[in-house]
Formats: C-alpha cells, sequence, structure tokens
C-alpha cells in the first residue's frame, strides 16, 4: 500500500489525516481508493473526464507524474505519492 500525503487545503476532506494509505498496483487504483474513503475528493482531484484537474501536481517519490506514466504509473508499497495544489490569491 502506498501512502498518499495530503496538503493542507484538501485535509478537511479526509477527517484532517496529513496522510492516507491507498492500496493499489497504479496511481490511478491508489487515488480510485481514497476516493471511496474520501469521497469529497473526487472532485478536487479530478475533472468531469477523469483526469486530474489542471491545478493539482502529483509526485511520485518526488517525481512528477508528468514525466512519468502519469496516472498509469504503477506504484510499489513503498511509494510515497505527494498531492500538490495550487492556491491562488492575491
Amino acid at each position: 500500500m502506498a501512502s498518499l500525503r495530503v496538503p493542507a487545503t484538501m485535509r478537511r476532506d479526509t477527517g484532517g489525516r496529513t496522510t492516507v494509505v491507498a492500496d493499489g498496483a497504479t496511481l490511478a487504483q491508489a487515488l480510485e481508493a481514497v476516493t471511496r474513503e474520501c469521497p469529497a475528493l473526487t472532485a478536487r482531484l479530478f475533472d468531469t473526464s477523469g483526469q486530474l484537474q489542471r491545478y493539482v501536481a502529483v509526485f511520485i517519490n518526488d517525481c512528477d507524474i508528468r514525466s512519468l506514466d502519469g496516472l498509469a504509473t504503477p506504484l510499489r508499497e513503498t511509494d510515497e505519492v505527494q498531492i500538490i495544489s495550487a492556491i491562488a490569491g492575491g
């Protein structure tokens, strides 16, 4: 099971947890498992076509998934996934 670090802006959707453990052979499967457990995260992570929101970046062991296989990136039990949500302000 991979460990997913949740940004502060999404922690209310995980009951305040900073880390969520998710089972899945790929990043997509792990994120699907997390959104089943924490349904409020679905709209915050994914757009209506099932792709990551454009303001959400995901890193696996400090590597941006855009330089890997995106949502199809395989996960190992020891992988750490970090979700980063852009914050806008003025």
